[in-house]
């Protein structure tokens, strides 16, 4: 009786080191793909709401957008090594469209606006 209790005793503990180091594990994956990872960036001058998509793609993030608002824009070619703020930013340059990041680094884009209520034709961060 006492050496199968051992026996349970132990295999808890290595049940629980287990444990332990899968979420250590996941939380290793979950910041491989945070904005602060610099990848290579192939994007061209697109419409607007393409290469949002194509951005999303490659930089392994998450991007909300109003494709109404992204219609009739272009974006800027992207080509290197940067961070997903720098390349989206890159990416926004003078569309008169900008960003900020949400909770768990998704990217908001959004129209930026000037003090009229109009649409401004720089990036704006939140």
């Amino acid at each position: 009786m006492r050496s199968s209790c051992l026996g349970l005793i132990l295999r808890r503990q290595i049940g629980g080191w287990l444990l332990t180091l899968a979420a250590v594990f996941t939380c290793v994956v979950a910041f491989a793909s945070t904005p602060e990872l610099i990848t290579e960036y192939q994007l061209e001058s697109k419409n607007l709401g393409d290469a949002l998509n194509e951005f999303a793609l490659q930089s392994d993030v998450e991007i909300l957008f109003n494709e109404s608002e992204v219609a009739d824009k272009r974006s800027n070619a992207v080509v290197g090594k940067y961070r997903a703020e720098q390349a989206l930013s890159a990416l926004l340059f003078r569309s008169g469209m900008g960003f900020s990041v949400a909770q768990m680094g998704t990217f908001l884009v959004e129209p930026i606006l000037n003090e009229q209520g109009n649409t401004s034709m720089s990036v704006k961060k939140r």
